[in-house]
Parts: structure tokens; C-alpha cells; sequence
């Protein structure tokens, strides 16, 4: 069994998912002893049983978890996460109804509403994430510097959307959190500020990430904070530990974690940075091409001078550019260039950009 040989290598807790065809086919009896045999295989370890209840029917879910408590699981498991949907309020329920209190329920998965920016500004739709915030909703993700925009949320619409979540958490009567991913913070211009913000609305998760502000790509050493006044704290520190465990690849070497202790409140030379901003913004603005002007991190994303943006990205190739069609960031109709390269390499593009902007007919 691959669950044996995982325990014998030193695994503590297995995950398994159902055979679906066998549950579909109603074979019950087939069902309960594959489970039975991983549970015989993996005997004082933890086992979860995933079910994909997305591919179920209630009356399947609730013949799930009858056979799961009895093979002796000690969870049982919404999703894999890489199906048609992820974990509902309503499957939870269903199954905490209807497992004993020893086998206890976990969600995973669930389903991602993308809320458009304001559209050319990049600025937070409140009116638009109002209307999508439901009685379902678990959490937001803000990414403050932004990658691929370069915009930075301000204060005014942080605390906006605070106060419209905290409505929100009034009216349906449970936390919503926001995840605030910021690799970006400390890469800002002209003083621009980013609030932090846990400090404005508590339920707020907190992600940095060393990589960026050090220059480090590729090295993912960070940290992930919680307010001490979040709702259900330890909850949600469980969570956070749990998916730790879950997965093994984000733990960082000791020698980057005692390398970035010797780089508190350093930075990469952020002039530089600075410097290719305005050398950039202000050659492509001035050759037609229509961007927000970024105030950190270190992109800008163009807006497309046709509809298809993958179409745009593919002729800039023809003149040694490579972009990054804004399709791949839930966002058509733009592309996004990276400046942290040598000033060198952006002075010598120009000249393609204003072939490739020719192209199009462009002029300011």
C-alpha cells in the first residue's frame, strides 16, 4: 500500500479520497473496504477521508459519512481542492449532522468570486465588492502594492471597505477576514503610504514576503501574522499551522531565516527601482501606450491597443518584447511589464516600443 510505505517514511497523518466510480456505481460494500484497508494499513496515524462532495448528491454525502465513521476515520474531507468546487457551508453541516463527534469535519476548496478594480485606475469598487459579499463569503484577498498594477490601496479605501465589512460581518453573523498579501510594502515611491492593515480592521491576515523587498526572487522567505484581537484567533492560528503541515514545501531553510534576521528594515536599493519608473512611464505614455501610473512595486500594466490582449502580447515578440498578457491575472485587455531590470535594457527597448506602438497608430 502507498499509504504503508508513506507511514513507514515517517508520515504522521494520510489523506485518501474515495474510489468516486465505486460511490457512483453504488457499490457501498467495495467503498467501505478500500477505506478499511487504509485505516488497517495506517493504524495509530491520523486519517482523513476526502469525499468530493462537489460530485455527490446529499443522499451520496450522507451514505459517505456513515461508512467513513464506520471504517474508523478520524476526519472526514470536503474536497481535494482540484475538482469543479470546493467546500460549501451546507456540506459542513450536512456532515457534522451526520458523523459522530469523533470524526471531525474538514473543508477544504471553495469558489473564488473575482471583483473588478475600477476600470483604467485600478482603484477598490466598493459598490461591486458590497454587492458580492454574501451570507458565504469567508474572506477577501488584497494585494497592496499590487502586482500586476503597481497601484497601492490608500488609507481612505481601507478604511471604506472596513467599515463595509464590518457591516457585512453585522448582518450575517460570522468573521470575514481579509488576506493582506504585501510582499510589496516597503517598494514605494515618492512617500506613498501603505497602511497596515491589521491596524485598521483586525480580521485581517497578514502576508510579507523578504523575497521582494531584499531582491531574493525565488527564495519565498517571509512570515504570516494575526491580529491578537481577530475573531476566533485560535481558530484561525490553528488553521494557519495545519495548512503549514499540510504543505511541507513552504518551510523555509534555516539559513534564510537566519540570513533575513541579519536584514530586518533593509532594502534593495529602491532608487533604482524609482529611477525606472519614471524612465519608463513617462518614454511609453509619451509614445500613446495608456497605463496607471504605478506607485509601487515595479511594473506597469499597459493597457491593450486591441481587444485581445494575448494577441498584443504575441506582436510585441515580433519586436524582442515579452509581456505578460493581463488574461493570466483575471484581467484581459492589459499586459504587464516588469521594470527591475538594468536601466541599460529599458533604454535600449524604447526604440521597439515605439516601432510596436507605431504599429498600432499610436500617438499621445
Amino acid at each position: 500500500f502507498e499509504a504503508a510505505d508513506a507511514i513507514k517514511n515517517g508520515a504522521d497523518e494520510i489523506d485518501m479520497v474515495i474510489n468516486l466510480s465505486m460511490v457512483k456505481d453504488g457499490c457501498w460494500v467495495d467503498v467501505a473496504n478500500d477505506i478499511r484497508a487504509v485505516r488497517e494499513a495506517t493504524r495509530g496515524k491520523i486519517l482523513k477521508v476526502i469525499i468530493e462532495t462537489c460530485l455527490l448528491t446529499e443522499e451520496e454525502k450522507i451514505h459517505m459519512c456513515k461508512i467513513v465513521s464506520d471504517c474508523g476515520a478520524d476526519f472526514i474531507k470536503t474536497s481535494t481542492g482540484f475538482s469543479k468546487g470546493g467546500a460549501t457551508r451546507e456540506d459542513v453541516a450536512l456532515m457534522r449532522a451526520n458523523c459522530p463527534e469523533r470524526v471531525k469535519v474538514k473543508a477544504a476548496g471553495g469558489s473564488v468570486r473575482v471583483v473588478p478594480c475600477q476600470a483604467d485606475t485600478f482603484a477598490l469598487d466598493l459598490e461591486a465588492l458590497s454587492a458580492a459579499v454574501t451570507e458565504k463569503t469567508a474572506l477577501l484577498i488584497l494585494n497592496s502594492p499590487n502586482n500586476p498594477s503597481g497601484v497601492v490601496v490608500s488609507r481612505p479605501e481601507l478604511e471604506a471597505l472596513a467599515a463595509l465589512l464590518r457591516e457585512k460581518q453585522a448582518q450575517y453573523g460570522h468573521p470575514i477576514y481579509i488576506i493582506a498579501d504585501e510582499p510589496y510594502r516597503e517598494l514605494v515611491y515618492g512617500g506613498v503610504e501603505v497602511p497596515f492593515l491589521p491596524a485598521i480592521y483586525p480580521n485581517a491576515i497578514y502576508c510579507y514576503s523578504y523575497s521582494k523587498t531584499l531582491s531574493l526572487p525565488g527564495e519565498r522567505v517571509g512570515f504570516l501574522a494575526l491580529h491578537p484581537a481577530m475573531d476566533d484567533y485560535a481558530a484561525v492560528h490553528a488553521a494557519v499551522l495545519g495548512a503549514g503541515r499540510a504543505l511541507g514545501y513552504i518551510c523555509v531553510s534555516s539559513l534564510f531565516q537566519l540570513a533575513v534576521a541579519e536584514c530586518l528594515g533593509q532594502t534593495a536599493d529602491i532608487s533604482a527601482y524609482a529611477a525606472n519608473r519614471e524612465l519608463i512611464y513617462g518614454a511609453l505614455t509619451d509614445m500613446g501606450y495608456a497605463c496607471a501610473r504605478p506607485d509601487g512595486a515595479f511594473y506597469l500594466f499597459l493597457k491593450s491597443p486591441e481587444p485581445d490582449a494575448r494577441a498584443f502580447c504575441r506582436r510585441a515578440m515580433d519586436y524582442d518584447i515579452l509581456l505578460v498578457p493581463g488574461d493570466d491575472f483575471g484581467c484581459p485587455g492589459y499586459a504587464r511589464l516588469a521594470y527591475c531590470v538594468a536601466r541599460s535594457q529599458l533604454e535600449r527597448s524604447l526604440p521597439a516600443f515605439r516601432k510596436l506602438a507605431e504599429s498600432y497608430g499610436l500617438s499621445k
